[in-house]
């Protein structure tokens, strides 16, 4: 969306065409502050989540940590070993990932949703709150003296010498007002352009460095996951292998002892 720009000569000469220019202006800002105070919310709602799914995710690393093999046989081998190991591993993969999202929890409130908040309440709200009241104000202190000025009568000298000196002590103040309204609304203009979207940046970007965080714990995973899936993939081969000679033991233990039990 493009605006007119608000100049300062239109602002002074305070026409139909800047006042409409103006409420142009503080419609978009008013549209600007509800949609930052929804993008907060959203923010909030977001670590709100991710702060339940985090627990979900340890109190699961904690059950996988917890969880014990038992060995059947008289010892342990060493694939039986490291495959009852392996979730426990697992588990302190699951809890180190949720060390750096833990990080982004905490900074969101200080770092990212507390930023947003203050600069729509103390900057865009300042501009649409207190300086459009001061402005409001004198314009309407202004246009007013300027009415009763046209109905003074001339007949009164002194009367007009007195409303003069008031009507440009009110219209300096009005022209003043003006200028510094108008300044203040594009001043929020522009900072929106850089701490607005400068504190989005920066909590996209500590998504994304969790991402990247999540990718090189991965990379170093990567070698104990392969050697345990070796290691699941044997297991798996050698219970296969040896599933065909238990089912024929089996018949023929049942029908040795069928036969004997007969006699």
């Amino acid at each position: 969306m493009v605006l007119r720009p608000l100049e300062f000569a239109d602002c002074l000469s305070d026409s139909p065409w800047f006042r409409q220019n103006l409420h142009e202006h503080e419609s978009v800002l008013e549209d600007a502050h509800k949609n930052i105070k929804n993008i907060e919310s959203q923010c909030r709602e977001l670590i709100q989540c991710t702060r339940k799914l985090s627990m979900a995710q340890r109190a699961f690393a904690k059950s996988l940590k917890e969880f014990k093999f038992v060995t059947i046989g008289s010892t342990e081998t060493d694939d039986e070993r490291k495959i009852g190991e392996c979730l426990s591993k697992f588990g302190d993969f699951v809890n180190q990932i949720e060390d750096h999202r833990e990080k982004i929890i905490e900074d969101s409130e200080i770092h990212y949703i507390e930023p947003l908040r203050r600069f729509r309440v103390e900057a865009i709200g300042k501009v649409l709150h207190d300086d459009k009241k001061r402005y409001d104000k004198e314009s309407n202190k202004f246009y007013a003296s300027l009415e009763k000025h046209l109905h003074l009568s001339t007949a009164r000298r002194n009367d007009f010498k007195e409303a003069d000196a008031q009507l440009d002590m009110q219209q300096r103040n009005f022209c003043k007002s003006s200028l510094d309204y108008v300044t203040a609304i594009q001043a929020v203009q522009e900072r929106m352009k850089f701490e607005f979207v400068e504190t989005l940046c920066s909590f996209i970007y500590s998504w994304l460095t969790f991402y990247h965080v999540g990718h090189v714990t991965h990379e170093d995973f990567k070698p104990f996951l392969s050697e345990v899936q070796s290691k699941v993939q044997k297991a798996k081969q050698s219970f296969e292998e040896t599933k065909e000679y238990y089912l024929q033991l089996k018949e023929k233990m049942l029908a040795n002892h069928l036969k004997n039990a007969v006699r």
